[in-house]
């Protein structure tokens, strides 16, 4: 699926990195993040690889870690 002519594998990975910067820039590694946002770390490094899809309610849960 396709949004104009921005993949969705695009998106993805573009969102992963914007969460990568931010755990970096909080100097947590992905398993503190994760522990500390309820979330599965393997989801979350597939998530910051652009792999996986990240809901909004995960978004929310590492905003507020």
């Amino acid at each position: 699926m396709e949004i104009g002519v921005i993949k969705i594998s695009d998106i993805l990975k573009i969102i992963g990195g914007r969460i990568k910067q931010f755990r970096k820039s909080k100097k947590l590694s992905q398993e503190e993040l994760a522990f500390m946002a309820s979330v599965d770390p393997t989801h979350l490094g597939r998530v910051e690889r652009g792999e996986s899809n990240c809901s909004i309610e995960m978004l929310d849960k590492l905003l507020k870690a």
